[in-house]
């Protein structure tokens, strides 16, 4: 395992939990061996994590998710 794939695919995929475990296997053994991808994989959960709690507080005002949604059964209705 190297540092390019692990900081490039791995943690994503990690956080995701879209891992296979022969891969959380090296990915976690090469962690524990390399301090680079260690820290960037904390930050990398830490700003996930933020993200995933601010965004999920967010929602549209009820008016707009009912013309979206509106909108949508249109789109649906013209494609058939």
């Amino acid at each position: 395992m190297d540092c390019k794939k692990v900081m490039e695919e791995l943690v994503f995929r990690l956080a995701d939990d879209d891992l296979a475990q022969d891969l959380i296997v090296a990915y976690r053994q090469h962690v524990e061996c390399c301090p680079h991808c260690a820290r960037c994989t904390k930050r990398t959960r830490y700003v996930l994590t933020v993200v995933r709690e601010r965004t999920a507080r967010l929602q549209a005002p009820k008016h707009l998710r009912l013309k979206i949604i509106a909108g949508l059964s249109t789109r649906r209705d013209q494609l058939h």
